[in-house]
């Protein structure tokens, strides 16, 4: 019974391979045609067959046609559709076909907002923080795919944020630029931003306040009283997370704050929103 069902699930699988044939007949092979497909096989049967120790499957499964359907059954996918602009998830996931690298969404980080890393096996990995509204979430991670896009072509390409890195940037950015992506109010800043961009959004203020707008505030998050970072004087006690730090001096777009607790000291985003502390209430603490 078991066999009967894994030859049948085999055999709707090489149909799929046929009409990707067919279908690369008349174009090259791309993700276009994909979503069409994935409607005629569920995914319990890719994962099915995926598992399966069968010779045969085996063997397809080493076919690239299979590999790039499987392939498009990805987590990557699934975490897009929930943290940026729908419009923009069939092109996020052709950049993370394009440029492979493994995806993850993590907790909110004080230093930065997304994150790229290459490891010594020859694999890349990318982090945005989770807390991101769409629009931001989607700006990082187009940020970080063009560091995996210049990782890919050049290997090393001299500064992390010089010339090369900002050609793929403003590239891979360019289809984004439109109203149905962006709001007006958030595309003016981000395509003067876009004409040379910097190594974060902090570097255009005009630009962090507009996708500020777009931030998701907890109803239990203290927001009277609020200040940028950046408005403090140098040696001003503040909140963040529950912490106090005390701000330091300002390094390009971060500020390094020390850690009242511990001692250590860390580079925050200069536009980060803070709750200032003065003497009288770190006494009563």
């Amino acid at each position: 019974m078991h066999l009967a069902k894994a030859n049948l699930k085999l055999k709707k699988l090489l149909l799929i391979q046929l009409l990707l044939l067919l279908l690369t007949r008349l174009q090259p092979l791309s993700i276009q045609p994909m979503p069409l497909l994935i409607q005629l096989l569920p995914l319990s049967t890719l994962l099915a067959a995926r598992r399966s120790n069968q010779v045969a499957h085996w063997q397809l499964r080493k076919s690239p046609i299979f590999v790039g359907l499987f392939c498009f059954y990805t987590p990557v996918l699934r975490q897009l559709t929930q943290h940026i602009p729908t419009l923009a998830v069939t092109y996020c996931q052709q950049l993370q076909q394009q440029y492979p690298f493994g995806f993850r969404i993590v907790k909110p980080r004080r230093t930065r907002l997304g994150d790229f890393r290459a490891l010594p096996n020859g694999t890349a990995h990318i982090t945005v923080n989770a807390d991101l509204n769409p629009y931001a979430f989607l700006i990082t991670y187009v940020h970080e795919v063009a560091h995996c896009a210049v990782y890919h072509t050049y290997k090393r390409a001299g500064k992390p944020h010089g010339p090369i890195w900002q050609s793929q940037f403003q590239r891979l950015m360019a289809p984004l630029l439109t109203e149905s992506i962006f709001p007006a109010d958030v595309l003016a800043p981000l395509r003067y931003y876009m004409s040379r961009p910097a190594a974060t959004t902090a570097a255009q203020p005009a630009l962090m306040q507009a996708l500020r707008r777009y931030n998701v505030q907890s109803p239990a998050a203290p927001v009277q009283g609020q200040l940028v970072l950046r408005q403090l004087a140098e040696g001003q006690l503040f909140l963040l997370q529950k912490k106090t730090y005390m701000k330091g001096k300002l390094r390009r777009t971060r500020i390094v704050c020390k850690d009242i607790q511990s001692g250590r000291s860390y580079a925050v985003l200069a536009d980060v929103l803070v709750m200032p502390v003065n003497e009288n209430q770190m006494k009563n603490v």
